[in-house]
């Protein structure tokens, strides 16, 4: 008895489905065109208007030493690096001064090169310096011990449309929040030396009242003594009188 049917090998089927892929790719090959050259005119477009965005950062330490020495050479209450340090990372992280330094530096004017219009000039500000960030050290002691550093660095960030203009700002909030540190602690000097100076007054105040009271007390007492002296010279003067009327 003999076998009718053919046997039909695996490649053979796999030989036909490749070949009518490629023959359904081959009909569809201005349609596949088109959305890819569609993709790809989308993507250069959304490229070309999407606006870079850069992420600028600058790090700082604690005052030296011989900074923090100078500082309290005029000064009533001596400072430590930490106070100083503290009080920068507060000013430097403060919105209002980061306002300040905005304001005061023109940048509304380069945060917003096409000089379109503000509505909300308080609302574009927060959102321009919504993005600085002061951060702890992100570093571990091991980096000390490799000798490159004495200190682990704090750091402040900021991201923005230009990175020249959003560095420019980031000097600029540093300066200002270093100046601020400097002149709060001379002026915390002034007002301590105020207040000393003022408790001297009131010293000086009390004395000159006291010793005007012994001055006083001390002319009553002399003009006491002297009217005394005065009765008894009177007293004599009377008996001598007297004796001179009897003989």
């Amino acid at each position: 008895m003999q076998q009718s049917d053919q046997e039909v090998h695996p490649y053979q089927r796999d030989e036909i489905d490749l070949r009518a892929l490629f023959n359904s790719l081959v009909a569809r090959k201005f349609l596949i065109a088109g959305l890819t050259g569609f993709v790809t005119v989308l993507a250069i477009l959304y490229a070309l208007n999407l606006t870079p965005t850069y992420q600028v950062s600058s790090s700082f330490t604690s005052p030296s030493t011989i900074s923090v020495a100078t500082i309290n050479k005029l000064q009533l209450v001596n400072e430590t690096k930490e106070s100083i340090f503290s009080k920068f990372l507060t000013h430097l992280s403060s919105r209002e001064l980061q306002k300040i330094a905005f304001v005061e530096g023109g940048f509304l004017t380069l945060f917003n090169p096409d000089n379109s219009p503000i509505d909300d000039v308080d609302g574009f500000i927060s959102g321009v310096t919504e993005s600085v960030s002061v951060n702890p050290p992100s570093r571990t002691k091991k980096d000390l011990g490799l000798g490159f550093l004495t200190e682990l660095p704090y750091s402040v960030t900021m991201e923005g449309g230009s990175a020249e203009v959003t560095s420019e700002y980031l000097n600029a909030l540093i300066a200002l929040a270093n100046s601020k540190t400097i002149i709060g602690v001379m002026k915390h000097n002034e007002l301590m030396i105020s207040n000393q100076l003022e408790e001297i007054s009131q010293e000086r105040d009390l004395l000159i009242d006291q010793a005007e009271i012994d001055r006083f007390s001390q002319i009553a007492r002399i003009k006491e003594a002297d009217s005394q002296k005065i009765r008894q010279i009177n007293d004599q003067i009377d008996r001598a009188r007297y004796k001179a009327k009897v003989t």
